[in-house]
């Protein structure tokens, strides 16, 4: 009980701070809801009232006011689904900024760990649902309990057995929905797997690229079978839940069919024994079935706090999660790097979370202010692996990383990475403006940009306005893969950072271009250290140093002569690949 009410004031104060108007409109439109149910009861007392007594005048007059105060009523909780609506966007914005910043915080090992990553699915779209959900339960909880307080003030002066007999029905009630809702809870958390996979399969159907891979290789025959494979297991989880859920609906039913007659049977005898009029028995009628429809609204909102709180724990532990490497405060600032600084690997090894095998194995290397250094390899060897230590997505397992001799654990992650720009093999093309592509929220000459990595004839269209791809804009341009990789390549340019992380550069370029680009980067890095990621042993030309990884391991380290010189496992990878352009590799 107590994460339950710190979890719902938790979704309070977002909405204070976001739109505070909301909760006072919560207040009164609470006032009114009660007023409502009292009016109900109490107005068409009244009516009949007048009408026993044969007043015309009083009969009409009542009438008239219970329409009005009706109308008055109705017109305040249709304005509310106007404007409260709106209010809610306030609050929705507020938290999807709070979830967006909080991504940014989470260490990038919390991917690789698929119980995060499903809360973290949950958290995408809980925050302001729950938010929503809470306004509206605290509505008809407040409006409930000054109802109920009221009517049950107006008919225990009838019968308390009445009172009784809604009371016992209430606290079934309670029980069989609280029962409800956590089978509602269980569900929704245990198919959030299922659902993922299903959103994939339907995904990769209007994906170009599979599209394109299926009229070569039939991927979305596959795709069906295994969508319906997955549809399966779910129909099958979802037909056991409504079945669960059925029982709990009937048992209701039934309980509320059989509590109701005996309610009529027991206001037909007082009317019949004559201790009760007319008007008493309609009066006590219309309260009865008033206080149990409030109990019931009372028993259905209240579990609805603790069903709230349950997915309100998904969304606190995105934004309240406490980062090991993504700290937002300074530690140290690096400043500009030095001349003749000096990063070192010191007999770093590395284990991504959740596998039973190291990435890299007690691996040792410096890089030095503007050093090439060229790290080669087979798939799986641990190249990239390096980058991400580099930019510290992830901390080393053991052994330290070393800034002129400093653990750059000690450092401010964020100023480090100011000092470092990367071209990814995994780049991403964002459906925003060229210009935005290149420069995000930062400024500077995209022409410049451009056309040192060939991509000149872009620049006759309106950069800051022309969309790339055609999800939003029919008329956007559309790049071919090399033209993708060298505008990426024009953003770490942009970037203008004193140390280049190249992985797998040039793969979708062709040898001419690549050749080219190449040279720009090395001319655009002249002063600054360069670290290449690459399966072409063609680029380890220009690097000053080379290491060749094998299953996480160091297996050699110099300069392409002397690796080639030692005829190992570097130079079998060279002669395999210049055997395919008929060159002499010794």
């Amino acid at each position: 009980m107590k994460n339950v009410i710190y979890n719902n004031l938790f979704l309070l104060s977002k909405v204070k701070k976001y739109s505070p108007l909301y909760i006072l409109y919560i207040i009164i439109s609470a006032i009114v809801q009660a007023s409502a149910s009292v009016l109900s009861v109490l107005g068409i007392k009244y009516i009949i009232e007048t009408l026993e007594k044969g007043n015309i005048k009083s009969t009409f007059i009542a009438i008239i006011v219970y329409c009005l105060l009706t109308m008055v009523i109705q017109g305040y909780f249709k304005w509310t689904f106007y404007y409260f609506p709106l209010l809610s966007e306030k609050v929705s914005r507020g938290m999807t900024i709070e979830k967006m910043s909080a991504s940014q915080k989470l260490d990038f090992q919390c991917f690789d760990i698929p119980e995060f990553h499903d809360a973290y699915t949950r958290a995408l779209s809980s925050g302001e649902q729950q938010v929503n959900m809470l306004m509206g339960t605290l509505i008809a909880l407040l409006s409930n309990i000054a109802s109920i307080i009221a009517l049950v003030t107006i008919i225990s002066t009838y019968s308390v057995l009445l009172l009784v007999i809604v009371i016992a029905k209430t606290v079934i009630s309670y029980l069989v929905i609280e029962n409800q809702n956590k089978l509602d809870y269980s569900y929704n958390h245990d198919n959030v797997t299922f659902i993922r996979r299903q959103d994939y399969f339907k995904g990769l159907c209007f994906s170009k690229e599979t599209q394109m891979e299926d009229r070569v290789f039939g991927v979305l025959d596959y795709v069906k079978n295994e969508y319906c494979k997955n549809f399966s297991l779910l129909f099958d989880f979802k037909r056991k839940y409504l079945k669960k859920r059925l029982f709990f609906d009937y048992f209701e039913v039934v309980l509320s069919v059989v509590l109701k007659i005996l309610s009529l049977f027991i206001l037909a005898f007082e009317v019949l024994n004559g201790g009760m009029h007319i008007s008493d028995f309609v009066a006590t009628l219309n309260g009865m079935e008033s206080i149990s429809g409030q109990l019931l609204s009372l028993v259905i909102n209240f579990p609805k706090l603790s069903l709230i709180s349950r997915y309100t724990n998904d969304y606190r532990k995105i934004v309240e999660y406490k980062p090991d490497i993504e700290k937002r405060r300074i530690l140290e600032k690096t400043g500009k790097f030095p001349e003749g600084y000096k990063i070192e690997f010191k007999d770093v090894s590395f284990k991504y979370p959740g596998s039973e095998n190291n990435a890299l194995n007690h691996v040792s290397f410096t890089l030095k202010s503007g050093e090439r250094l060229a790290i080669v390899g087979e798939n799986g060897a641990g190249k990239s692996t390096i980058v991400k230590l580099l930019l510290r997505l992830y901390d080393p397992t053991d052994g330290i990383i070393t800034f002129n001799n400093l653990d750059i654990r000690k450092l401010d992650v964020n100023s480090w990475r100011e000092h470092i720009t990367a071209i990814f093999q995994d780049y991403v093309v964002y459906s925003f403006s060229l210009e935005d592509n290149i420069w995000f929220l930062r400024k500077g000459d995209s022409i410049k940009q451009l056309d040192k990595v060939g991509l000149g004839k872009y620049v006759k269209y309106n950069l800051s306005n022309k969309m790339l791809t055609r999800r939003f804009d029919p008329e956007g341009i559309i790049l071919s893969g090399g033209e993708e990789q060298r505008l990426c390549i024009a953003r770490a340019f942009g970037k203008e950072s004193e140390m280049i992380i190249m992985d797998e550069p040039t793969s979708s370029l062709d040898p001419i271009i690549e050749d080219n680009i190449i040279k720009k980067v090395i001319d655009y890095s002249e002063h600054n250290s360069m670290l290449i990621i690459t399966h072409k042993l063609s680029m380890c030309k220009y690097a000053d140093n080379i290491i060749y990884l094998e299953n996480g391991n160091l297996k050699e380290s110099g300069c392409h002569s002397e690796l080639l010189s030692l005829h190992g496992s570097y130079y079998n990878m060279y002669r395999i690949q210049a055997n395919q352009y008929d060159i002499d590799c010794d």
